[in-house]
């Protein structure tokens, strides 16, 4: 539901995905959300996009997970080339990998991100691959140093995946510190289309209309 509104337009940090899947043939009102999607999007400059396609098979043609790998995937080497004892730190950064390789299922599924969102966001944009928002609040403040405060949030099928997802709506509005916010554009919903304005205001999560931009999702303390 919309609670308030405001006519100051946020100044943007960073892009999530969420289940941003390679759409299957029938659907493909998913493909023309995409490629409208991807244009809109043209006139940011994303610090950081987290992609979060939960249930997917492992893509080796992903940027995300691959720079995913990099960070979290690897151990600490000394001067001498040879890893270093594992700390508490490198304990808990080994579960950032650990939640990703719990999310992929068996190979007789074949979802995996979109190919368009792989070529014109994440192989164009600094990225990585999330499911939690543990993790993710785990990288904004150890690998981003805390930094960018103000994300966008887009992704399918609005309701059904955009607030369940383990960094869906839900629970990206506990999250103190950070702010996130919506647009009339960015959610994909079951039958095609996307979320607009009456679909913001009898949502059961809360939100502040912000004129000229779209929406900030209220905080739940």
């Amino acid at each position: 539901m919309i609670t308030s509104r405001s006519l100051t337009v946020p100044d943007i940090h960073g892009l999530i995905l969420l289940d941003c899947w390679e759409p299957p043939a029938h659907k493909f009102f998913t493909e023309i959300f995409y490629v409208n999607l991807i244009d809109r999007l043209k006139k940011y400059h994303f610090k950081c996009v987290v992609n979060s396609p939960s249930n997917t098979r492992f893509d080796q043609d992903d940027p995300s997970l691959a720079n995913a790998l990099q960070i979290y995937g690897q151990p600490r080497l000394g001067a001498d080339g040879l890893a270093l004892l594992d700390t508490d730190a490198d304990f808990r950064r080994y579960r950032v990998m650990t939640s990703i390789f719990k999310s992929f299922t068996n190979n007789a599924v074949t979802e995996a991100t979109s190919a368009l969102i792989k070529k014109y966001l994440l192989k164009t944009n600094p990225s990585i691959f999330l499911i939690t928002h543990e993790d993710f609040v785990y990288h904004t403040n150890v690998h981003l140093k805390g930094q960018y405060k103000n994300w966008l949030v887009v992704g399918q099928s609005w309701q059904m995946c955009t607030h369940e997802h383990s960094l869906g709506l839900k629970y990206l509005s506990q999250l103190p510190g950070m702010s996130f916010y919506a647009t009339d554009f960015g959610f994909c919903k079951q039958g095609g289309g996307t979320a607009g304005h009456e679909d913001f205001t009898s949502d059961s999560t809360q939100w502040e209309h912000i004129e000229n931009f779209g929406y900030k999702l209220v905080a739940v303390p």
